[in-house]
């Protein structure tokens, strides 16, 4: 079984069909416990629930990601936090890349642009935080 194989193929199907080998449709159908109908739809251009490819993904041994995307989609993401006495004052979101050499899946970007959107927030909430010790402090001095 080539994984890399499987990464070049475009389509579902047509993954499915490399898997399948020279196997009948019916025996595959059999040895990933799905009726032949519902098979046949998936080599037709279906896509399968999550959890019928978790079946097809396990009884073929590849990863489920690989099985439906083509690819990898699993980042390394890393979140770091600085925090002070009044909470958390940055956030860092550092991405390791995607194995293979593939591009970014969509919820990784998705991910990246709240977290910026949040840290945005965070400065904003900061600096108003800084403002109103500096004011409270000028106050207890009165």
């Amino acid at each position: 079984m080539s994984i890399t194989k499987l990464r070049e193929l475009n389509k579902f199907s047509d993954r499915l069909i490399f898997l399948r080998g020279k196997r009948s449709k019916a025996e595959f159908a059999r040895e990933i416990g799905v009726s032949q109908p519902l098979y046949h739809q998936w080599e037709n251009g279906a896509i399968p629930t999550y959890d019928k490819a978790l079946l097809i993904a396990k009884a073929c041994n590849v990863p489920v990601d690989v099985l439906l995307t083509g690819h990898n989609a699993m980042h390394t993401l890393t979140v770091t936090h600085q925090t002070n006495r009044t909470g958390i004052i940055s956030s860092e979101v550092k991405d390791a890349g995607e194995p293979y050499g593939t591009s970014q899946c969509e919820n990784c970007v998705l991910l990246k642009s709240k977290l910026s959107a949040m840290q945005d927030l965070l400065d904003r909430a900061n600096a108003s935080l800084d403002i109103f010790i500096k004011h409270e402090r000028e106050k207890a001095k009165k």
